[in-house]
């Protein structure tokens, strides 16, 4: 029976994962990187770690991306997919969390199916978004510390999924002093010893970090102070309709149900935790209140108190025999949602004037480092410096023998771009090239 069981989830994990895969390869096929200028530097960053000296870009994800841009020379492509490959084994990890949780076969299917046509996780699961890689974690923390019986390698297992999350996002590190304290409360056997064990793995990566900032910067916080110098202003609203949009409506019912009279409540404290933790620091250092990213985890764990939802809603309508419809139609409404931002998505996508812009630099054997921008074209030089890279993929030089050749620009009505003196103007409408 245990074998049958085994087989039938396996077959509904790997369905969920096509699905998934399936959904997000037709969004990364149909976008570019282009307007996502901040993943754009990042892969420039990449390219550059450890020389850059930043502080305040997630580690793990660099020492992933950078090995493969060295190898391949296809930063765009290999950003995308190492997201898609960890979006796609989130779904797959949220899946086992749900069937240890909550003991069924079919609970573990729905979070599966809601999970792969998420639009969050569907667009961020197909841009060069860390939140793929470190959502994964976080769920594979989750799945080893719900295990029927916590022994301590299973323990420093999840430290160390703990602190690899901890490298991705700082919201992760909150996390730690948290669980260790559950775990002292909780555990009746060796309690201390199991405490000890996940915190030290968990506070890996968090110590590392701290003790480099202060001997390299003089400062353990430097990375927070230098966040901290945002400055966007919080607007309440904006992040409420961010969550609607976000969660979309049927999930959000679901959530309501499943949080009031679910039998896994303590899914609902974990939901709350996760996002307070991440939305307190978003609105006090004044970061977007409507940036997807934040949402990611919460999304992830809002699925599973709607499975929660779904149980309920199914044993009041069971002798009705509606649950199957409702499902039916609470999928399609998402799915037909999801298609619709796509298309939205797709229809912002690289102008063909940018392509000539492109064709005309890689004609002259530019390399990504020969480009500057001017005002309007900031936003693009990154995904322009990365395209060009693929045409001739040249080691950076040291910042200080960097003089760059080309200044892009755009020309807008009332302000047009002027090149400085001592450079020719170059028109390719509606951009402007400037060249010594």
């Amino acid at each position: 029976m245990a074998e049958n069981d085994d087989r039938r989830f396996f077959t509904a994990l790997g369905g969920c994962a096509a699905l998934a895969l399936l959904v997000r390869l037709v969004f990364l096929l149909t976008t570019v990187n282009l307007f996502d200028a901040e993943e754009n530097y990042r892969l420039l960053f990449a390219m550059q770690w450890p020389d850059s000296g930043l502080t305040m870009v997630a580690p793990l994800h660099l020492m992933l991306l950078k090995p493969l841009i060295a190898i391949t020379h296809k930063p765009l492509l290999i950003g995308r997919l190492l997201s898609l490959v960890f979006g796609v084994g989130a779904v797959a990890m949220l899946m086992l969390a749900a069937r240890r949780i909550f003991g069924g076969i079919n609970h573990a299917l729905v979070a599966g199916l809601s999970a792969s046509i998420a639009w969050p996780l569907v667009q961020y699961g197909a841009l060069s978004k860390v939140e793929p890689i470190y959502v994964f974690f976080l769920l594979l923390t989750l799945w080893l510390l719900t295990a029927s019986e916590r022994k301590v390698g299973g323990l420093v297992a999840a430290g160390l999924s703990l602190t690899a999350a901890g490298a991705l996002r700082f919201e992760a590190w909150f996390y730690i002093p948290l669980i260790a304290s559950f775990l002292l409360w909780r555990e009746k056997e060796k309690r201390w010893t199991k405490t000890v064990a996940f915190a030290a793995a968990a506070s890996l990566f968090p110590v590392t970090w701290l003790a480099v900032s202060l001997i390299a910067l003089g400062d353990p916080l430097a990375s927070f102070r230098s966040i901290s110098e945002q400055g966007v202003v919080w607007e309440t609203l904006l992040w409420l309709r961010t969550i609607a949009g976000a969660f979309t409506w049927p999930l959000l019912a679901l959530v309501i149900v499943g949080a009031a009279f679910g039998k896994k409540r303590w899914l609902s404290l974990i939901f709350v935790v996760v996002l307070l933790s991440t939305t307190i620091p978003q609105a006090r250092i004044g970061l977007p209140a409507d940036d997807l990213k934040y949402l990611i985890a919460p999304l992830c764990l809002a699925v599973l108190i709607a499975v929660d939802g779904l149980l309920v809603v199914s044993t009041r309508l069971r002798k009705k025999g509606r649950v199957v419809l409702i499902a039916v139609a609470l999928t399609a409404l998402i799915v037909f949602n999801v298609i619709g931002l796509i298309r939205a998505h797709a229809r912002q996508q690289q102008p063909p004037a940018f392509a000539q812009l492109e064709a005309f630099l890689a004609d002259r054997g530019a390399s990504p480092w020969d480009v500057d921008s001017l005002d309007y074209f900031e936003p693009y030089r990154a995904y322009l410096q990365l395209r060009l890279y693929e045409y001739n993929p040249q080691p950076m030089p040291p910042p200080a023998e960097i003089n760059p050749t080309y200044l892009v620009g755009k020309t807008m009505v009332g302000a047009p771009v002027a090149c400085p003196g001592g450079w020719r103007r170059t028109d390719i409408p509606p951009w402007v090239v400037c060249r010594r």
